[in-house]
């Protein structure tokens, strides 16, 4: 995902491990949690599972998982959740870099914008994707000052992890025509060979 070099990159050790027990765990691992997958007490790595929707005591348990060991490892298979818990994991993630490597299954909505926070994130597959889309809510319609309130908070955000303004900003264009033309729910999706879609 990383259209940034200068990051530490997880290891061939990390990946390998990832990536197999990320492939074993993502289906059974319960919705909403931390699962632990596998600890290596020589190099000091846990690698973790997160799946299912994010809510606000996910941070919490994120800040804990981050203090147990050198570095840690997180494959992420979630449909989203908490608008706002999505920007706060992003933002630990950022305050953690060197220490977590989040890597991709799907990573959609608030889920998405945690995985931004990680400027050397990896797709685990040719499959996996992260996607975005402009906040809403699944029952209520936002009021116009909501709105607002939550794009002001989500432009700011990408302004903190893309490389310019400019990008942030017509990423915002960019989703702001999406929620124009298409459903509520529709995304701009990328991947690991870096291809654009919209998924409805």
């Amino acid at each position: 995902m990383s259209t940034r070099n200068e990051t530490r990159k997880p290891t061939r050790w990390m990946k390998t491990a990832a990536t197999a027990a990320i492939y074993a765990l993502a289906i059974w691992s319960q919705a909403g949690e931390f699962t632990l997958v596998k600890t290596d007490t020589d190099k000091k790595v846990k690698i973790y599972t997160y799946t299912g929707e994010i809510v606000k005591s996910d941070v919490d348990a994120y800040k804990e998982l981050l203090k147990q060991t050198d570095h840690i490892v997180v494959g992420i298979e979630s449909p989203g959740g908490n608008f706002l818990t999505g920007i706060e994991l992003g933002r630990e993630t950022m305050k953690s870099q060197g220490k977590v490597t989040l890597v991709v299954v799907h990573a959609y909505s608030a889920a998405g914008l945690w995985a931004m926070g990680d400027k050397g994130a990896q797709f685990l597959n040719d499959e996996s994707e992260i996607g975005l889309h402009l906040p809403y809510m699944p029952k209520d319609p936002l009021t116009d000052g909501q709105a607002m309130f939550l794009g002001f908070k989500m432009g700011e955000y990408l302004n903190e992890v893309l490389p310019s303004e400019e990008i942030a900003t017509n990423m915002m264009a960019d989703l702001a025509e999406i929620r124009d033309s298409h459903p509520k729910t529709a995304m701009r999706v990328w991947g690991k060979a870096g291809k654009l879609s919209i998924k409805d």
